[in-house]
Parts: C-alpha cells; structure tokens; sequence
C-alpha cells in the first residue's frame, strides 16, 4: 500500500529549517521559534563550490565549507566509535567547530555524521530484503542476513516523549486505546520520571507488557548543553512559557536593520565602523565584524562583541539560572547566578505574573536569514546580492536559560539524569514485570531493562553520548534532526536520526501534506514512512502525547486536553493503520529502537551464514565478530528451503544457554515467518551468539518463557465484573479481557491446591499473566480471578498445560 502523500524534500521547502537549533524544544512548551542557521561565507567565485574535499583528518585552523542543500561538503574524520573513525561532511562553512560537539549559544553543528558501515569502509550501503530483491534470485539451501528484519524495505521508530508528565486520561489513555487496535505496532515511551506517580508506572508496566518499550528521557528533563531559545526580528516572546523569565513573556524582538539608502546599494569596503539602531538599543560594529556584502553583521558575532548603548526608556534585564520551582525568573542586579543579560524596553510591564508584557526586547547576536524566510517577512531587505546569496546575515534575539548539566558522568546532574532515572525505571517497569510475570514474552530478550537514551530537548553531543556508553546504554536518539532517512547500515547507535511531530498554529498543511512552513518538523507524519522505504533506511517519528481534542487549534494546550506537540487521536488512529499494512505487506519493520539499533549492530558483525542439511532438518551456521554483550540479540535469516512447509519450528542446538547475564531458552522468542506460498522461503530468527540452530520443518514453533499451552475448556461464570472473559492461552501466557481495576489471580492445581498467586493492575482491555516454566508442570489447572475492590471471584476457568 501506498500514499499519494509526497515525502518533504530539504531542496523543496528551501528553508532554514535544516538550521534549527540544536535544542529543537521536542517538549513541552509551545514555541513559536523561527529557526536560523550559521554563517556560511561564500567561496571565491561567491557560490558554493561543487566539488568537495575528500576524507582528511580535521583541522581546526582550517576553513571547511558544504551545501545542506545538496547534502554534501568538505569530508573530514574526527573521533571515533568503538573502533570506527567517525567521518562528517560540512553543511555550510565551518572554522574552528569540533565536529559532534555542541554548537555555540545552541546553534546547529555545521558537521553531519556519515554514519554508515559500508561508507567507512570506501563502500556504498546496498540493501538486502525480500520483496523485488531476494524472492527473485534465491536457491535452495541459500541463508542471507536482510538489512531489516524478516527482509523489510525500511525500518521506522515511533518514540512518544514525556510519559510521567503526560496527564494519563487526556493523553496517555487515547494512545493505549488506539494501540489496542493495531497490536502489531510497538512504539517507545521516553520517561520523564521525576513527576512520575503510580498511574503512570502502571501504564508503562501495561504498555511494557504488550512489547512497547520504555526508553529514559531523564529525570528532572533538563538541558545536557545550555538551553537556549532563538527568536526572529518580529516574533513575540510567549506568554506563560515555563521556560522563559515572565519579565520578558510578551515582548517583541526589535528588529535591527542597517539604514534603507545604505541597505539597498551596498558597497565594498565597508565603513570601518557602522552603527544601527532600534527602539531599545544602537549598535555599533567594525569592519572587521561586517559581512562582506554590505552593512550586515557577521553570523555568530554576540552582544559581548560589539559596542551596544541603550536608547532612552530601555533597561537591562539579567536572567539568572534556574531555581528548585524549575522556573527561570530574571532579576534587576547581576551576580554570581546571573547566565546574560539583554536590553528591554516596556510600553507596559505586567506585575501579575501572567507574562502580558508589551515592549520590546532587543537582539542579542547575530546570525544568517534564508531568502525563504526574509520574503516571508521583510521582503523589502531582500536585494540582487541577498538573491545571490539566498539570504544574508541579521540581527536575532538568542536567550540563554540554562547551564548544561556537567562534564563527565560523575557529575551529580550528569548521573541523576542518566544513571538515577534509569534505576528507577527499571525497578517500576522492568524488573517488576520480570519478579511478577517472570517475563517479556516474545516481546523482549530475557536480559531487557532500560537501554535506550531520549536526550531532553534533543540536545547532546559526542560527548554526552560517551556518558550512555559509560553507562551502558545501546543507543540514543542523537544524530540529526533530518529531512532524508538515514542508512541502513548504520553503526554510531547513539547517532540515530529524527524528526519531530508538531501541528503549527493549528495549520496541518504541513504535517498531513507537503505545503506549508513548520519550523519543528521537516517531514509529513507519512511522508517520512514514504522516505524510509524510497532509501532503504530508518529514522524516528519523535511524538508525544495522543489527545482526542475537537479543535485541532487546540491540540498543543495542556489546558483543554492538549500537549506540546500533541497527535489527535484520529490521525493516529489513520498513521497506525497504514502502518498495519505496510508491515503484513513486509515493506516495513515498526519496532523500538533498541531493537532496531541491536539489529544492526548484529548485522554489522556477521561475515557470512552457511545452511544445510541435517538428516530430516536443516542447520543454520553464522560466523561473526564478537561485539559488546548488550547487542546480542536475535536477528534474521531468511532461508530457502529445498521442500515447502507449512509450520517451522527453531532450536539452538546447545539448547538453554547463559548469555549476557541471562538466561536464554533454547528456542528464539521471535517464531519464523513464511514468506513465500510455497512455504519454501522463511524468515528465522535467531541470535548467532547462541551457536548454530536447527531448522524442523513441519514442527510449530514454541511459545516463549514455556512449553506451549493450549485451552481445554472454558467455563467463565459471571461474577461482579460482567466484562470480564478469559480468553485462553496464548503465547505462553494467560490472557484476559478485563476491565479497568486491581486483580488477584490464584491457579489451582486439579487437587485444589494453590499453586501461584499473582497480583493483577488492569487499565482495561487485554491483561496476560506470562508462566514460567519453573512455576508449572504439565497438567490440568484452574484460574481463579478476584476483585480485588469488591473481594468477590470475577471468574473461574481451567486451562491445560503441556
């Protein structure tokens, strides 16, 4: 299935949106920021340069330039990971900026990682998969590793921000219901977990049980760099921001032009000082600080820079770093707490706290402006040299609001963000599952805890990422916030790339279609799926809440049921469905992100897979480098069989094994997949640091955490929940239909006597109780569930165990 939904193209929206700032603001707080992007002078011949500067080791006194344009630049190598020179091409012109580093006052890096495997190594990344590629060439007793799992075109992630802050009824509870319907999409949950109270560790242990993961976005959801927000000549500062002073919620930025004469003939030396003014303030700048066009500053130049002289009323605000109210009030003095300060001017200053002020606020640096944006907004500064250009440098008004946390993971903000949080999670979630279910399904490997990172606004750095794998983290959300899928080899798992979901002022020309200008999302909602499957890659749909909410002008309000960033719950509903098809059709893989990232750092280490036969099975032989024990995980092989069949079971030949601090049992929990009608093509699973598998054709393959168990009877008697039904076996668990409420579960061997009680918390709708093949030998049991509110049995039923 297809959509006539057009992916956006960074060449077709021509927009600076490639530039925003490395603190994307993926929270919370409704921005209405304008992103702006570095400085990049032109070369000699005033364009940029078409052929590019091959891999060198990067030099910091050297100038590098590129086209975000064309998605390509001056390539050099910087860094490593875990073995692997890290190579980063130039967006734009870049001098002195450490390639993986954060960009100074939260500005976008020039740098992009080049992170595929294959184009480390000299090579091309070339995808394996099924459809149109391996059902068409495949002999018998051939095995091949696809790039995705069960030989997929693309793989794509959906991680929802925020569960912990997210109120539960009005955008938690949508999502699960809609999750209900579609039980083949898993998604993540990035845990903020300091505001985190029992309802919510109750849905993330619902969602944990039904193969959604639960992935760490800190504990107090502060910056890891300093926080910093960018606003455009023209743009008012919100109001009731928890994030800005309320000094300066409500005020304009002043725009700061040079004189009209002098802006539209501009000559060349500049004066060797120029002045420009505003209400608030007068600026003046050198030469030497000019852009080389006209009476324009130089991009990244700041306050500090130049000489800046209040205009008469105007006043100096000071904006001092957070207090424990994790509110960021400014102050009238100075001091040891104070991170800048900034010129303001007020027509009406608003004591009630509300954040009404009227004024003006002056800019506070400068950077460069996209023709794009300037004839949206200031058409008349838009000359033959601006044309040429495609835009020019101005003055903008860049605030810095907090300090980063620290430089090393010992530090105690460090450490209580990534270490701390991750404890928590995994004592509420992951560890209680396992204590009270005894395990994940075919969902999880047996070893799952917290592993994935969701840095708070998207902010991080090489050297942030090194505090995951001090940690022992596989991955994170920290490559680019990017308009192209990204490889399909990738090997920097904490570099993984993104983009953001946010319905602008209402306006969903640019969120369902590819029209409009949306400063926080590149991508349409289908249209990035529509661009992983076009490049064979992965990416990250970053979401939040799920709201039902009748006036999607609403959608990013907490106060009427809304979110920052908010999905209505029918366009969910719509992506999820679409998403249904494309994975039956095996044209996409919708799995977490941990999964995704230990997918590809197994596939990485695989040197070549050898099948044959073993009398009446077949053997599957896979020789690989050895990696980091965190990775090692079931990946697949898809195989051709020399005779159809239509069930196929999988073992490892050593059986129950010890890996990674696990437990392992001796069949993989993902069953094979049939792939052709003839039964002869199958997509196995399996973790090649287990040893060799058998293949048994004919055989069903096993439930996971047991012996398969099957239904004899059932005999529910209606008790004091009416909706409550137990449904069987199923995937080696007890499954109910239950309504919303607290269960005790008691099995009865068939002599009556208990033989394991387990405690149930229902949110409603399907509830499994896992067995561990410990608790129960083969035989006839019975289920007895009580509720709990009323102390009355809500149903009885037998089941057989084999």
């Amino acid at each position: 299935m297809s959509r006539s939904v057009r992916s956006l193209r960074i060449a077709e929206v021509g927009l600076a949106i490639v530039g925003i700032v490395a603190v994307s603001f993926a929270c919370y707080q409704a921005l209405q920021q304008v992103p702006v992007q570095d400085w990049r002078p032109p070369s000699e011949s005033n364009n940029l340069r078409s052929n590019w500067q091959s891999p060198q080791e990067w030099d910091p006194e050297v100038a590098y330039e590129g086209s975000y344009r064309e998605g390509a630049g001056d390539t050099v190598i910087y860094g490593e990971f875990n073995g692997e020179p890290l190579m980063w091409y130039a967006k734009w012109w870049t001098e002195g900026e450490e390639p993986g580093e954060f960009a100074e006052r939260g500005g976008t890096s020039a740098w992009t990682l080049i992170n595929s495997f294959e184009a480390n190594r000299g090579g091309t990344f070339q995808w394996t998969g099924w459809n149109n590629d391996l059902e068409n060439s495949m002999s018998p007793l051939e095995a091949v590793v696809p790039t995705w799992r069960d030989g997929a075109e693309g793989a794509y992630s959906l991680i929802h921000d925020d569960i912990g802050a997210l109120g539960y009824k009005a955008c938690i509870e949508p999502a699960i219901e809609v999750l209900k319907e579609f039980p083949t999409i898993k998604t993540a949950w990035g845990v903020f977990v300091e505001p985190a109270d029992e309802t919510d560790w109750e849905a993330m242990r619902w969602l944990t049980r039904h193969g959604h993961e639960m992935v760490n976005h800190s504990y107090d959801h502060t910056n890891a760099a300093e926080q910093w927000m960018w606003f455009m000549p023209g743009d008012t500062l919100p109001s009731q921001d928890p994030w800005l002073p309320e000094e300066l919620e409500g005020l304009v930025v002043a725009p700061l032009w040079p004189d009209a004469a002098d802006d539209g003939e501009p000559i060349w030396p500049n004066p060797e000082t120029y002045t420009v003014e505003n209400e608030v303030v007068s600026i003046t700048f050198t030469e030497d600080q000019s852009y080389w066009t006209g009476y324009d500053p130089q991009s990244g130049l700041s306050a500090e820079d130049v000489d800046i002289q209040p205009q008469p009323g105007a006043e100096k605000v000071y904006i001092t770093v957070p207090d424990e109210t994790i509110l960021y009030p400014s102050t009238r003095g100075g001091g040891e707490d104070t991170i800048m300060s900034v010129y303001v001017k007020y027509d009406y200053r608003d004591e009630s706290g509300r954040g009404e002020n009227r004024g003006y606020i002056a800019p506070t640096g400068a950077n460069w402006m996209e023709t794009s944006w300037l004839e949206d907004n200031f058409p008349e500064r838009i000359n033959s040299t601006v044309e040429n250009d495609q835009g020019r440098p101005g003055w903008v008004c860049m605030l810095q609001l907090t300090r980063p946390w620290g430089d090393n993971l010992s530090d105690p903000q460090v450490y209580s963000n990534v270490v701390t949080s991750k404890e928590i999670v995994d004592s509420m979630v992951y560890d209680y599952i396992l204590e009270h279910d005894g395990g994940f399904g075919p969902y999880f490997a047996p070893n799952k805890s917290v592993e994935y990172y969701v840095y708070p606004f998207d902010s991080y750095s090489e050297t942030s990422h090194g505090w995951l794998e001090e940690a022992g983290y596989v991955g994170a959300r920290g490559g680019a916030k990017s308009g192209e899928a990204m490889y399909g080899d990738f090997f920097h798992p904490y570099a993984i790339d993104y983009d953001a979901f946010y319905i602008n002022n209402g306006d969903t020309s640019d969120v369902i279609n590819n029209d409009g200008n949306n400063p926080h999302q590149l991508l349409t909602l289908d249209g990035m799926v529509d661009n992983i499957l076009e490049n064979n890659g992965y990416m990250i749909r970053e979401l939040h809440s799920v709201n039902k909410v009748d006036d999607w002008n609403e959608i990013n309000n907490p106060a009427v049921g809304g979110w920052w960033g908010g999905l209505p719950q029918e366009l969910y509903r719509d992506h999820l469905a679409w998403l249904t098809d494309l994975v039956e059709e095996n044209r996409l893989a919708v799995e977490t992100p941990t999964e995704v990232v230990k997918y590809r750092m197994v596939a990485n280490a695989i040197s070549s897979v050898d099948l044959s036969r073993d009398a009446e099975a077949y053997r599957l032989a896979v020789t690989f480098e050895d990696i980091d024990d965190k990775y090692k995980d079931e990946i697949s092989v898809i195989v051709k069989l020399e005779e159809g069949v239509e069930n196929l079971a999988v073992e490892y030949y050593d059986g129950e094994q010890s890996l990674a601090g696990a437990t392992w049992p001796a069949n993989p929990r993902i069953a094979p997949r049939k792939l052709n009608t003839a039964g002869t093509a199958w997509s196995v699973s399996v973790n090649p640091y287990l040893g060799d598998a058998k293949l048994l054709p004919g055989q069903e393959h096993p439930d996971p955490d047991g012996p398969k168990t099957s239904i004899i009877a059932d005999s529910d008697r209606a008790g004091s929940v009416s909706s409550t039904k137990f449904r069987g076996v199923e995937q080696g668990a007890l499954a109910f239909n239950l309504p919303e409420g607290d269960f005790t579960a008691n099995i009865y061997s068939a002599s009556g006597r208990i033989v394991e009680t387990r405690d149930v918390r229902s949110l409603g709708g399907e509830h499994r109780i896992y067995l561990t093949s410990m608790s129960l030998s083969q035989g006839v049991y019975f289920v007895q569930l009580i509720d709990q509110r009323e102390n009355s049995v809500a149903l009885t039923s037998r089941f057989l165990r084999n």
